[in-house]
């Protein structure tokens, strides 16, 4: 899966990519491949990782949350360098170069954007991605200090859950919509699929 989203990004026109890998053996099949990988290290969560008897974290229920942590931590590090980040699932497959959208007028005001998997055309022409959950198999983050910051609340919603279903999107939704997201008006008009939210209950 990993080969396909490398080939079909690359074909959209996206060169710099980079794959985070949680173990070993997901480093060794994208060296085979010349493709560009960087291993994700955590400590207690890498050797529970390597340890798991399930071949899919999404099987152990008490181990996926955990690699939510490392996948946030590592948006987090990237971001701190000076990065922005498309961060994408390996299902996730770009049918055109993402990165001209977001200098666009609206897009280029956005320090965050996000999708769904959710299609209700006329639901969303009335409020755009608001009446359904975001999907962090597909997000957009702009290297800014508050998305540095916000990236780091995230990472620790989902490492401090009391609830093992608590895992990446799920801490997202929670931090984006404690408060109901406010559209965002610049000098009394309003731009188009923008929103400000206040994350977290402080």
């Amino acid at each position: 899966m990993a080969r396909n989203w490398a080939r079909t990004t690359r074909a959209a026109g996206v060169d710099a990519i980079l794959i985070g890998a949680l173990d070993g053996e997901m480093m060794e099949a994208c060296g085979a491949h010349k493709l560009p990988c960087i291993l994700i290290e955590g400590g207690d969560v890498s050797a529970a990782l390597k340890q798991r008897a399930t071949g899919n974290v999404r099987s152990d229920p008490k181990l996926y949350p955990k690699m939510s942590v490392l996948k946030v931590g590592f948006y987090r590090e990237l971001l701190s360098f000076g990065y922005n980040v498309w961060a994408c699932d390996a299902d996730a497959v770009f049918m055109h170069d993402p990165r001209p959208l977001m200098a666009e007028r609206n897009y280029a005001l956005a320090d965050i954007a996000i999708a769904t998997d959710c299609i209700d055309i006329p639901l969303d022409s009335r409020s755009p991605l608001m009446h359904c959950d975001f999907n962090t198999g597909l997000v957009y983050l702009r290297s800014k200090p508050n998305t540095i910051e916000f990236a780091e609340l995230w990472r620790e919603t989902v490492a401090n859950a009391k609830e093992h279903r608590i895992r990446d999107q799920a801490a997202f939704n929670m931090l984006t919509k404690v408060r109901p997201p406010t559209p965002l008006s610049i000098e009394g008009s309003r731009v188009e699929r923008l929103f400000s939210v206040t994350a977290g209950a402080d």
